[in-house]
């Protein structure tokens, strides 16, 4: 498993996010307004940067890139009372993984990352 960004920030993650989706000038304006606020932000500053340069092709796609996507969707199902068993099934389901063990270390990144966040936050 990769290890994790050393300034792990929720709110970059979720613009990634909104970025995947094909939202890229909702980000974009995200980030200049976060930026503008003066507060030293280095993963927005990153995201900002990645934004500016002109990628060519397709961008990074797959289950291993929606680690905390699928780390909130097993949030929401475990709210609604599903078992862990029946949380591993559906998210196989939703994001195409035949491999329950490649759902377990998603699983396990993202608890580790918001147990981070949550330390930080203390």
């Amino acid at each position: 498993m990769a290890p994790l960004p050393k300034t792990l920030d929720l709110e970059a993650m979720r613009l990634r996010l909104r970025l995947h989706r094909g939202e890229r000038e909702v980000v974009k304006q995200r980030c200049a307004e976060i930026l503008a606020e003066g507060r030293e932000r280095p993963e927005i500053q990153k995201l900002t940067d990645e934004l500016a340069g002109a990628k060519r092709g397709r961008p990074a796609t797959g289950a291993k890139y929606l680690w905390f996507e699928i780390g909130e969707r097993n949030e929401h199902l475990r709210d609604a009372g599903h078992k862990y068993e029946v949380r591993l099934r559906l998210l196989g389901e939703e994001f195409e993984l035949r491999d329950e063990s490649k759902i377990k270390t998603i699983l396990a990144k993202y608890k580790k990352a918001m147990d981070e966040y949550c330390a930080r936050e203390d």
